[in-house]
């Protein structure tokens, strides 16, 4: 976990001794691991002994916000929340309205607080643009045509100045079906996006993941695959090349519809958490929606392979166990570089292929 710079300051000030906790690494300050449990060296017996001994404002921001996520959109400052936590994914799923926008007043902002708002664009266009993108989700068809709309817009905006955002994205919207273009299929992505997840958490090094190794294993049993965990190597059971074919056709038949509202409702996290199109994860507004895209791709192959033995969609509890348990590693990757290097390898940089690899058709 980040420890931003004002939580430095206050331990020097006021607890030196918790400076013996904060290294360097992926960010200039982080707290440091445990080496045998991959945990805060703070975390202890299930709770975090600095907000037990010193209160919460010794969190770091971090910390102290989690599963908050806070952005400054010009003097707009929104606050969303992150599907990394179990609780959120159950408020998003099972409640009325999760994305109703309140105002509201709190006595703590970040440290640090960007402001995502272009310039040119003018105030309160910002949550506009990100309601309308929201909405769209909501009214489409299926979360499979919401995804590949998501896509075919952010690469058309970036052909706009950030100033026009505000007229032209109820355009893009309305046109978007009409941009997009016929899915590219590929029959070995569901081997792929199963090596690609691997790979990432391979890259991510050693650190213990014993829910998300438990979520791939099951997809590897579903899908007739081992992935070698050094090679990477995709090693098919003899017999079984049929299982991808067999899981899609049972999720059609049954749990599609049954999930629909289950991946809009992801998407619409997406979006609300990020701030999109205004951030995410990425460099660039289209690298954002290929990254999202790939997400939602392997969260849906991830629910179809734990499909009950009746066709079913699986039980509520371990929706939330998935839909959490690869958020929460998705979420803390550092770096958009590795992951958009393998999905240009995998040749879904292309509309075509990322339709496909979605699965809208």
């Amino acid at each position: 976990m980040q420890v931003d710079q004002g939580t430095i300051t206050r331990y020097e000030k006021d607890a030196p001794e918790l400076l013996e906790s904060v290294t360097s690494g992926e960010a200039e300050n982080i707290m440091k691991r445990n080496p045998k449990t991959g945990y805060c060296v703070r975390f202890d017996d299930g709770l975090c002994s600095i907000h037990r001994e010193r209160g919460d404002a010794f969190l770091g921001d971090a910390c102290h916000f989690f599963p908050r996520i806070t952005r400054r959109i010009g003097e707009e400052v929104i606050m969303s929340a992150s599907i990394s936590c179990p609780e959120i994914v159950r408020i998003i799923l099972n409640s009325d309205a999760p994305f109703k926008v309140e105002n509201r007043s709190i006595d703590r902002q970040p440290y640090t607080l960007k402001n995502y708002l272009p310039e040119g664009l003018e105030e309160g266009h910002g949550q506009e643009i990100i309601s309308a993108l929201m909405d769209m989700v909501e009214e489409a068809p299926n979360a499979e045509r919401a995804m590949a709309r998501i896509v075919i817009i952010a690469k058309s905006l970036e052909t706009f100045e950030p100033e026009k955002w505000h007229e032209v994205v109820p355009f893009l919207i309305k046109m978007a079906d009409s941009r997009l273009l016929p899915p590219q299929k590929n029959q070995n992505d569901p081997y792929f996006l199963l090596q690609t997840l691997w790979a990432l958490i391979h890259a991510s090094g050693n650190t213990k993941r014993p829910r998300m190794e438990e979520v791939f294993e099951r997809m590897e049993k579903a899908l007739g695959m081992i992935i070698d965990r050094s090679s990477l190597d995709i090693m098919l059971n003899v017999g079984q090349e049929d299982y991808p074919q067999i899981l899609s056709k049972k999720w059609d038949i049954s749990a599609r519809e049954e999930s629909d509202k289950i991946l809009k409702r992801w998407m619409q996290a997406q979006l609300s958490m990020a701030g999109f199109p205004f951030a995410g994860f990425g460099k660039t507004l289209y690298d954002r929606a290929v990254i999202m895209a790939v997400r939602f791709a392997t969260t849906k192959l991830a629910l179809m392979c734990h499909m009950q033995e009746d066709g079913n969609r699986a039980e509520d509890a371990a929706v939330v166990k998935i839909i959490q348990t690869i958020s929460r590693f998705m979420d803390h990757l550092a770096d958009p570089e590795l992951s958009i290097n393998l999905y240009t390898d995998a040749g879904w940089m292309h509309d075509a292929r990322l339709r496909a690899l979605v699965g809208d058709s």
